[in-house]
């Protein structure tokens, strides 16, 4: 979602929430179910990072995404769609059991039949749709909504990026895997 607001150059503010630890008794009160991360726009909460960054790309036409009225677009939209749904169905959900198991002190073994089953669906469900990708999703020159739905997974702390696992070939790099974020913009919207 940060992807989103700073390609489409919308102010916001960056409030960084903790993860695992429980959250905070104003973000809860903000998002009962305490997901991460959140966007109040215009006084709506808005969450699931991919829905939020769709009803951006929707109310701030740019670049990103034509809107189903250009010509094409609406085909654009659905090929996009396509590619995001089997992204988090197939590599997203394989990652985050991988995600859950790694935190739950699973085998090296157990972690690396979960990581092969991530770059398996990577190979099935990711790469048949980046045939004409280059630079950028679908050929485009620029970057896509594809790429600013998906980019959270890869800027994750990712237990694939232990040369052991061989995850380096899909995910080389990890974050601090202790932190999440919200964003606020300058009218006191969060994300």
């Amino acid at each position: 979602m940060a992807i989103a607001l700073a390609e489409l150059g919308l102010a916001h503010d960056r409030v960084e929430i903790a993860i695992p630890a429980p959250r905070p008794a104003w973000y809860l009160e903000l998002n009962p179910r305490g997901q991460v991360p959140t966007l109040v726009y215009d006084g709506a909460v808005l969450v699931e990072s991919a829905a939020v960054v769709r009803f951006l790309a929707d109310a701030h036409p740019s670049y990103l995404v034509r809107t189903s009225g250009e010509p094409g677009g609406a085909l654009e939209r659905h090929r996009f769609a396509v590619f995001e749904q089997r992204f988090e169905a197939g590599a997203w959900a394989a990652f985050q059991r991988l995600l859950v198991a790694a935190a739950a002190g699973a085998t090296e073994e157990a972690k690396s039949a979960l990581a092969d089953e991530v770059l398996g669906a990577v190979e099935r469900d990711v790469e048949p749709g980046l045939e004409d990708a280059g630079p950028f999703f679908a050929g485009r020159e620029r970057v896509t909504l594809v790429e600013v739905s998906s980019c959270p997974a890869s800027g994750r702390p990712s237990p694939l990026s232990s040369p052991s696992w061989g995850g380096g070939r899909w995910l080389g790099r990890s974050n601090d895997p202790g932190r999440e974020e919200t964003l606020t913009d300058d009218r006191g919207r969060s994300s």
